[in-house]
């Protein structure tokens, strides 16, 4: 019996310590700077407008109809889509970028996140726009090629100048970049910052997207309301996974 009480004293021991290590963890994370805030109140939901066979200029116009049929929902204060969701699953594309008047160096890394992303992509995820200003409406096919880049894509490119009005090739041609986003964590709590590159949906399309909607209501009583809205624009376009940013 006293063998048996030691051990359950020593495995009680072993159980505390790793208690309390989780909960400085949890702590400690609820500490990292992702980049964006308040995302208890973003709902997610996953869709596919190849689904409907709309590509192109068809598929840009199928977007711009649904986030403004998405604004127009009760309780909905921006809504936007995006390509990537931070610290969520796929959608990353790391490319190879080409920076206007920058000679990189033999061992220099000229890889880049790319992010497709619709108008106010920052004000709907709550990121801090450092400088310039977020994408707009009115970014769209036949207007300048425009791009955001991070905080870390400055530090790397434009250590010592604005980069504010330069230029940067993220595999289709020159976009002058109109603003920074404040760096965050896009694929690990504890990733180093690394550069990422922000391109408006509306110049470069994508069919498969994640919508993103910022409300005042419990986002998730308006997933109901988000698939009658894909199936008013088209009722093949799919409405999958329905989850909060927070989760």
């Amino acid at each position: 019996r006293s063998a048996i009480v030691a051990g359950q004293m020593a495995l009680s021991v072993v159980a505390l310590v790793l208690a309390g290590m989780f909960v400085r963890g949890l702590q400690s994370a609820s500490r990292v700077d992702v980049g964006f805030s308040d995302p208890q109140h973003v709902l997610l939901v996953d869709t596919d407008l190849g689904a409907a066979r709309l590509t192109d200029t068809a598929g840009v116009s199928a977007l711009d109809l649904m986030l403004r049929r998405l604004r127009a929902l009760p309780g909905v204060q921006t809504a936007t889509v995006a390509s990537m969701v931070p610290l969520g699953f796929g959608g990353r594309r790391i490319v190879e970028v080409k920076v206007e008047g920058y000679a990189p160096s033999p061992n220099d890394n000229m890889s880049a996140e790319r992010a497709h992303v619709g108008p106010d992509y920052a004000a709907t995820m709550k990121i801090r726009v450092v400088s310039g200003r977020d994408i707009h409406d009115e970014d769209r096919a036949g207007t300048l090629p425009i791009a955001l880049v991070n905080e870390a894509f400055v530090r790397q490119f434009f250590p010592s100048a604005d980069p504010i009005g330069q230029r940067v090739d993220a595999g289709r041609g020159w976009a002058t970049i109109v603003g920074v986003l404040h760096d965050g964590k896009y694929d690990r709590l504890d990733e180093p910052a690394h550069p990422v590159v922000y391109v408006p949906t509306a110049q470069w399309f994508l069919p498969a997207m994640t919508i993103h909607l910022r409300t005042i209501l419990d986002p998730r009583s308006l997933a109901e309301p988000v698939r009658r809205v894909l199936s008013s624009v088209n009722p093949d376009l799919p409405a999958v996974q329905a989850r909060t940013l927070a989760e």
